[in-house]
């Protein structure tokens, strides 16, 4: 078994007044031999992010809270 997990943090400031933003986000990376011929791989990947005093026209096109998982499972003959 195989495995990665990572972790950032991101704090901006913008040049607008009061107008901030952070993000963290997560990922983890495996993969778990099943057989001699089968493999899984986990891919999982988690941010979220929190803004204040976003620009009205910039809310309305980006969203505040994404979260992505992917599976893909590989199998080799």
């Amino acid at each position: 078994m195989n495995y990665r997990l990572s972790g950032t943090r991101m704090d901006y400031k913008s040049t607008s007044p009061g107008s901030k933003q952070s993000r963290n986000t997560f990922n983890l990376n495996s993969t778990v031999k099943m057989h001699e011929k089968l493999s899984l791989d986990l891919v999982a990947n988690y941010t979220n992010t929190e803004t204040h005093n976003r620009s009205q026209l910039l809310g309305q096109v980006l969203g505040s809270l994404e979260v992505s998982l992917v599976v893909q499972k590989t199998c080799l003959f």
